[in-house]
């Protein structure tokens, strides 16, 4: 079987270091929650902390921060090595299997988690699970696509087969931190038109005000003939399971929950490109401008968007080598004596792939809020409450 090469200076040069002690507490209960048998040791991306850190602190009893969603991934390698010296690494397997809230311990300041019923479908959806899947070539991985795996770099039988190489590049999105929120309110007093909709629905246009969540799980609009006159409009009341309540006249709607389901990879900041501007396709749609000449804003006033508290989730990695056993020159008395002897070294070649030639590893991404600051402001523009000052007002994002 192949092994997992554990660099004590990882944390600088890349790849597979060993477990901190501070973080096994968070391993019992990351493993005991999602059933990977084992995890032997964490994933660093290149230049994780700087050299003379590393080897002050081995990168054993220091405490390295979680990586940060967003930052660049030199390509970071991990090492498979042969154990047995008659053993040859064909290719290597890596993909990104799962993703899981980072578990929270007595000290970390945060405020307790929970997971609802809507965080359990959001799970479900689009965190993965323990599989098997892998590709091949640089590709983007299973989940994040952000995040790129690259599969046995060198080549078959690359340094003759006693090491296998795989690596990781890109960036990591805002894929995992799904409860993101955009929120908006939309009416005649914020710079639209919508005189027939309203109309359309017995409300007067004049008092006709529509509140909308988008979440990941679709768009929930409150239609209401009004808004608190005093106070703070306050959007993100939840009930217990996770799902907008009702507050005062008017219900939050979605076409079908509480089964509700929809395209996740559609609803969450998952594109480098989009990061500092729309977020993601739906936030894009539900603040765009439309109409023959483009003209009509479809959000009215943006109230605000809501951060992530998941604060830090963490990736699972798998790694499994394909090896063979190459034999000695076999010297048999005989035809019988020839079979049998390659009959065990195939028997010996396949105990070597199925007896634990799967690893896995861990790695810790943080919430990086640094976009956000370009993403509001991207947003704000396209708000048709600007036309309240200037009614010729088009945004040049439209």
């Amino acid at each position: 079987m192949a092994v997992p090469w554990i660099n004590l200076l990882a944390p600088n040069m890349g790849g597979i270091g060993p477990i901190q002690n501070p973080d096994r507490p968070r391993i019992a209960q990351l493993k005991a929650k999602n059933g990977v048998p084992f995890y032997a040791g964490r994933f660093y991306p290149k230049n994780s902390q700087t050299l003379l850190q590393n080897i002050l602190g081995l990168g054993i009893f220091s405490e390295i921060p979680p990586w940060y969603t967003w930052e660049n991934i030199p390509l970071s390698q991990i090492w498979m090595v042969a154990n047995f010296e008659d053993e040859r690494i064909i290719s290597t397997q890596t993909s990104i299997e799962r993703i899981d809230v980072w578990p929270r311990i007595e000290g970390d300041d945060l405020p307790p988690w929970e997971n609802t019923l809507r965080d359990e479908r959001a799970q479900e959806d689009g965190w993965g699970k323990i599989t098997g899947v892998s590709g091949t070539g640089s590709v983007s991985n299973v989940l994040d696509d952000s995040v790129l795996v690259t599969q046995s770099i060198g080549g078959p039988l690359f340094l003759q087969g006693y090491v296998g190489i795989s690596g990781i590049s890109g960036r990591v999105s805002e894929y995992g931190f799904y409860d993101q929120e955009l929120h908006i309110i939309n009416g005649q007093r914020y710079g639209q038109d919508l005189r027939t909709v309203a109309q359309s629905q017995g409300y007067d246009p004049n008092n006709y005000y529509e509140s909308v969540r988008i979440r990941n799980d679709g768009a929930w609009i409150k239609k209401s003939t009004s808004l608190p006159s005093d106070g703070i409009l306050k959007l993100d009341d939840d009930n217990a399971d996770g799902y907008p309540r009702l507050q005062g006249p008017g219900e939050w709607k979605n076409t079908d929950y509480p089964a509700l389901r929809t395209d996740y990879r559609n609803w969450v900041n998952r594109r480098y490109e989009d990061s500092k501007t729309v977020g993601n396709p739906q936030w894009d749609f539900h603040t765009q401008w439309y109409g023959n000449e483009r003209l009509q804003p479809r959000a009215g006033l943006i109230m605000g968007f809501k951060p992530s508290k998941l604060d830090c989730i963490v990736y699972t990695i798998k790694v499994s080598c394909i090896s063979v056993i190459v034999p000695d020159d076999p010297t048999p008395d005989s035809v019988k004596q020839a079979l049998e002897f390659y009959s065990n070294e195939a028997v010996e070649t396949l105990g070597a792939n199925l007896f634990n030639n799967i690893w896995y590893f861990y790695w810790p991404i943080r919430f990086n809020g640094n976009p956000q600051g370009d993403r509001a402001d991207y947003l704000l523009k396209r708000a048709g409450i600007n036309k309240l000052s200037n009614s010729e007002y088009v945004p040049s994002n439209i």
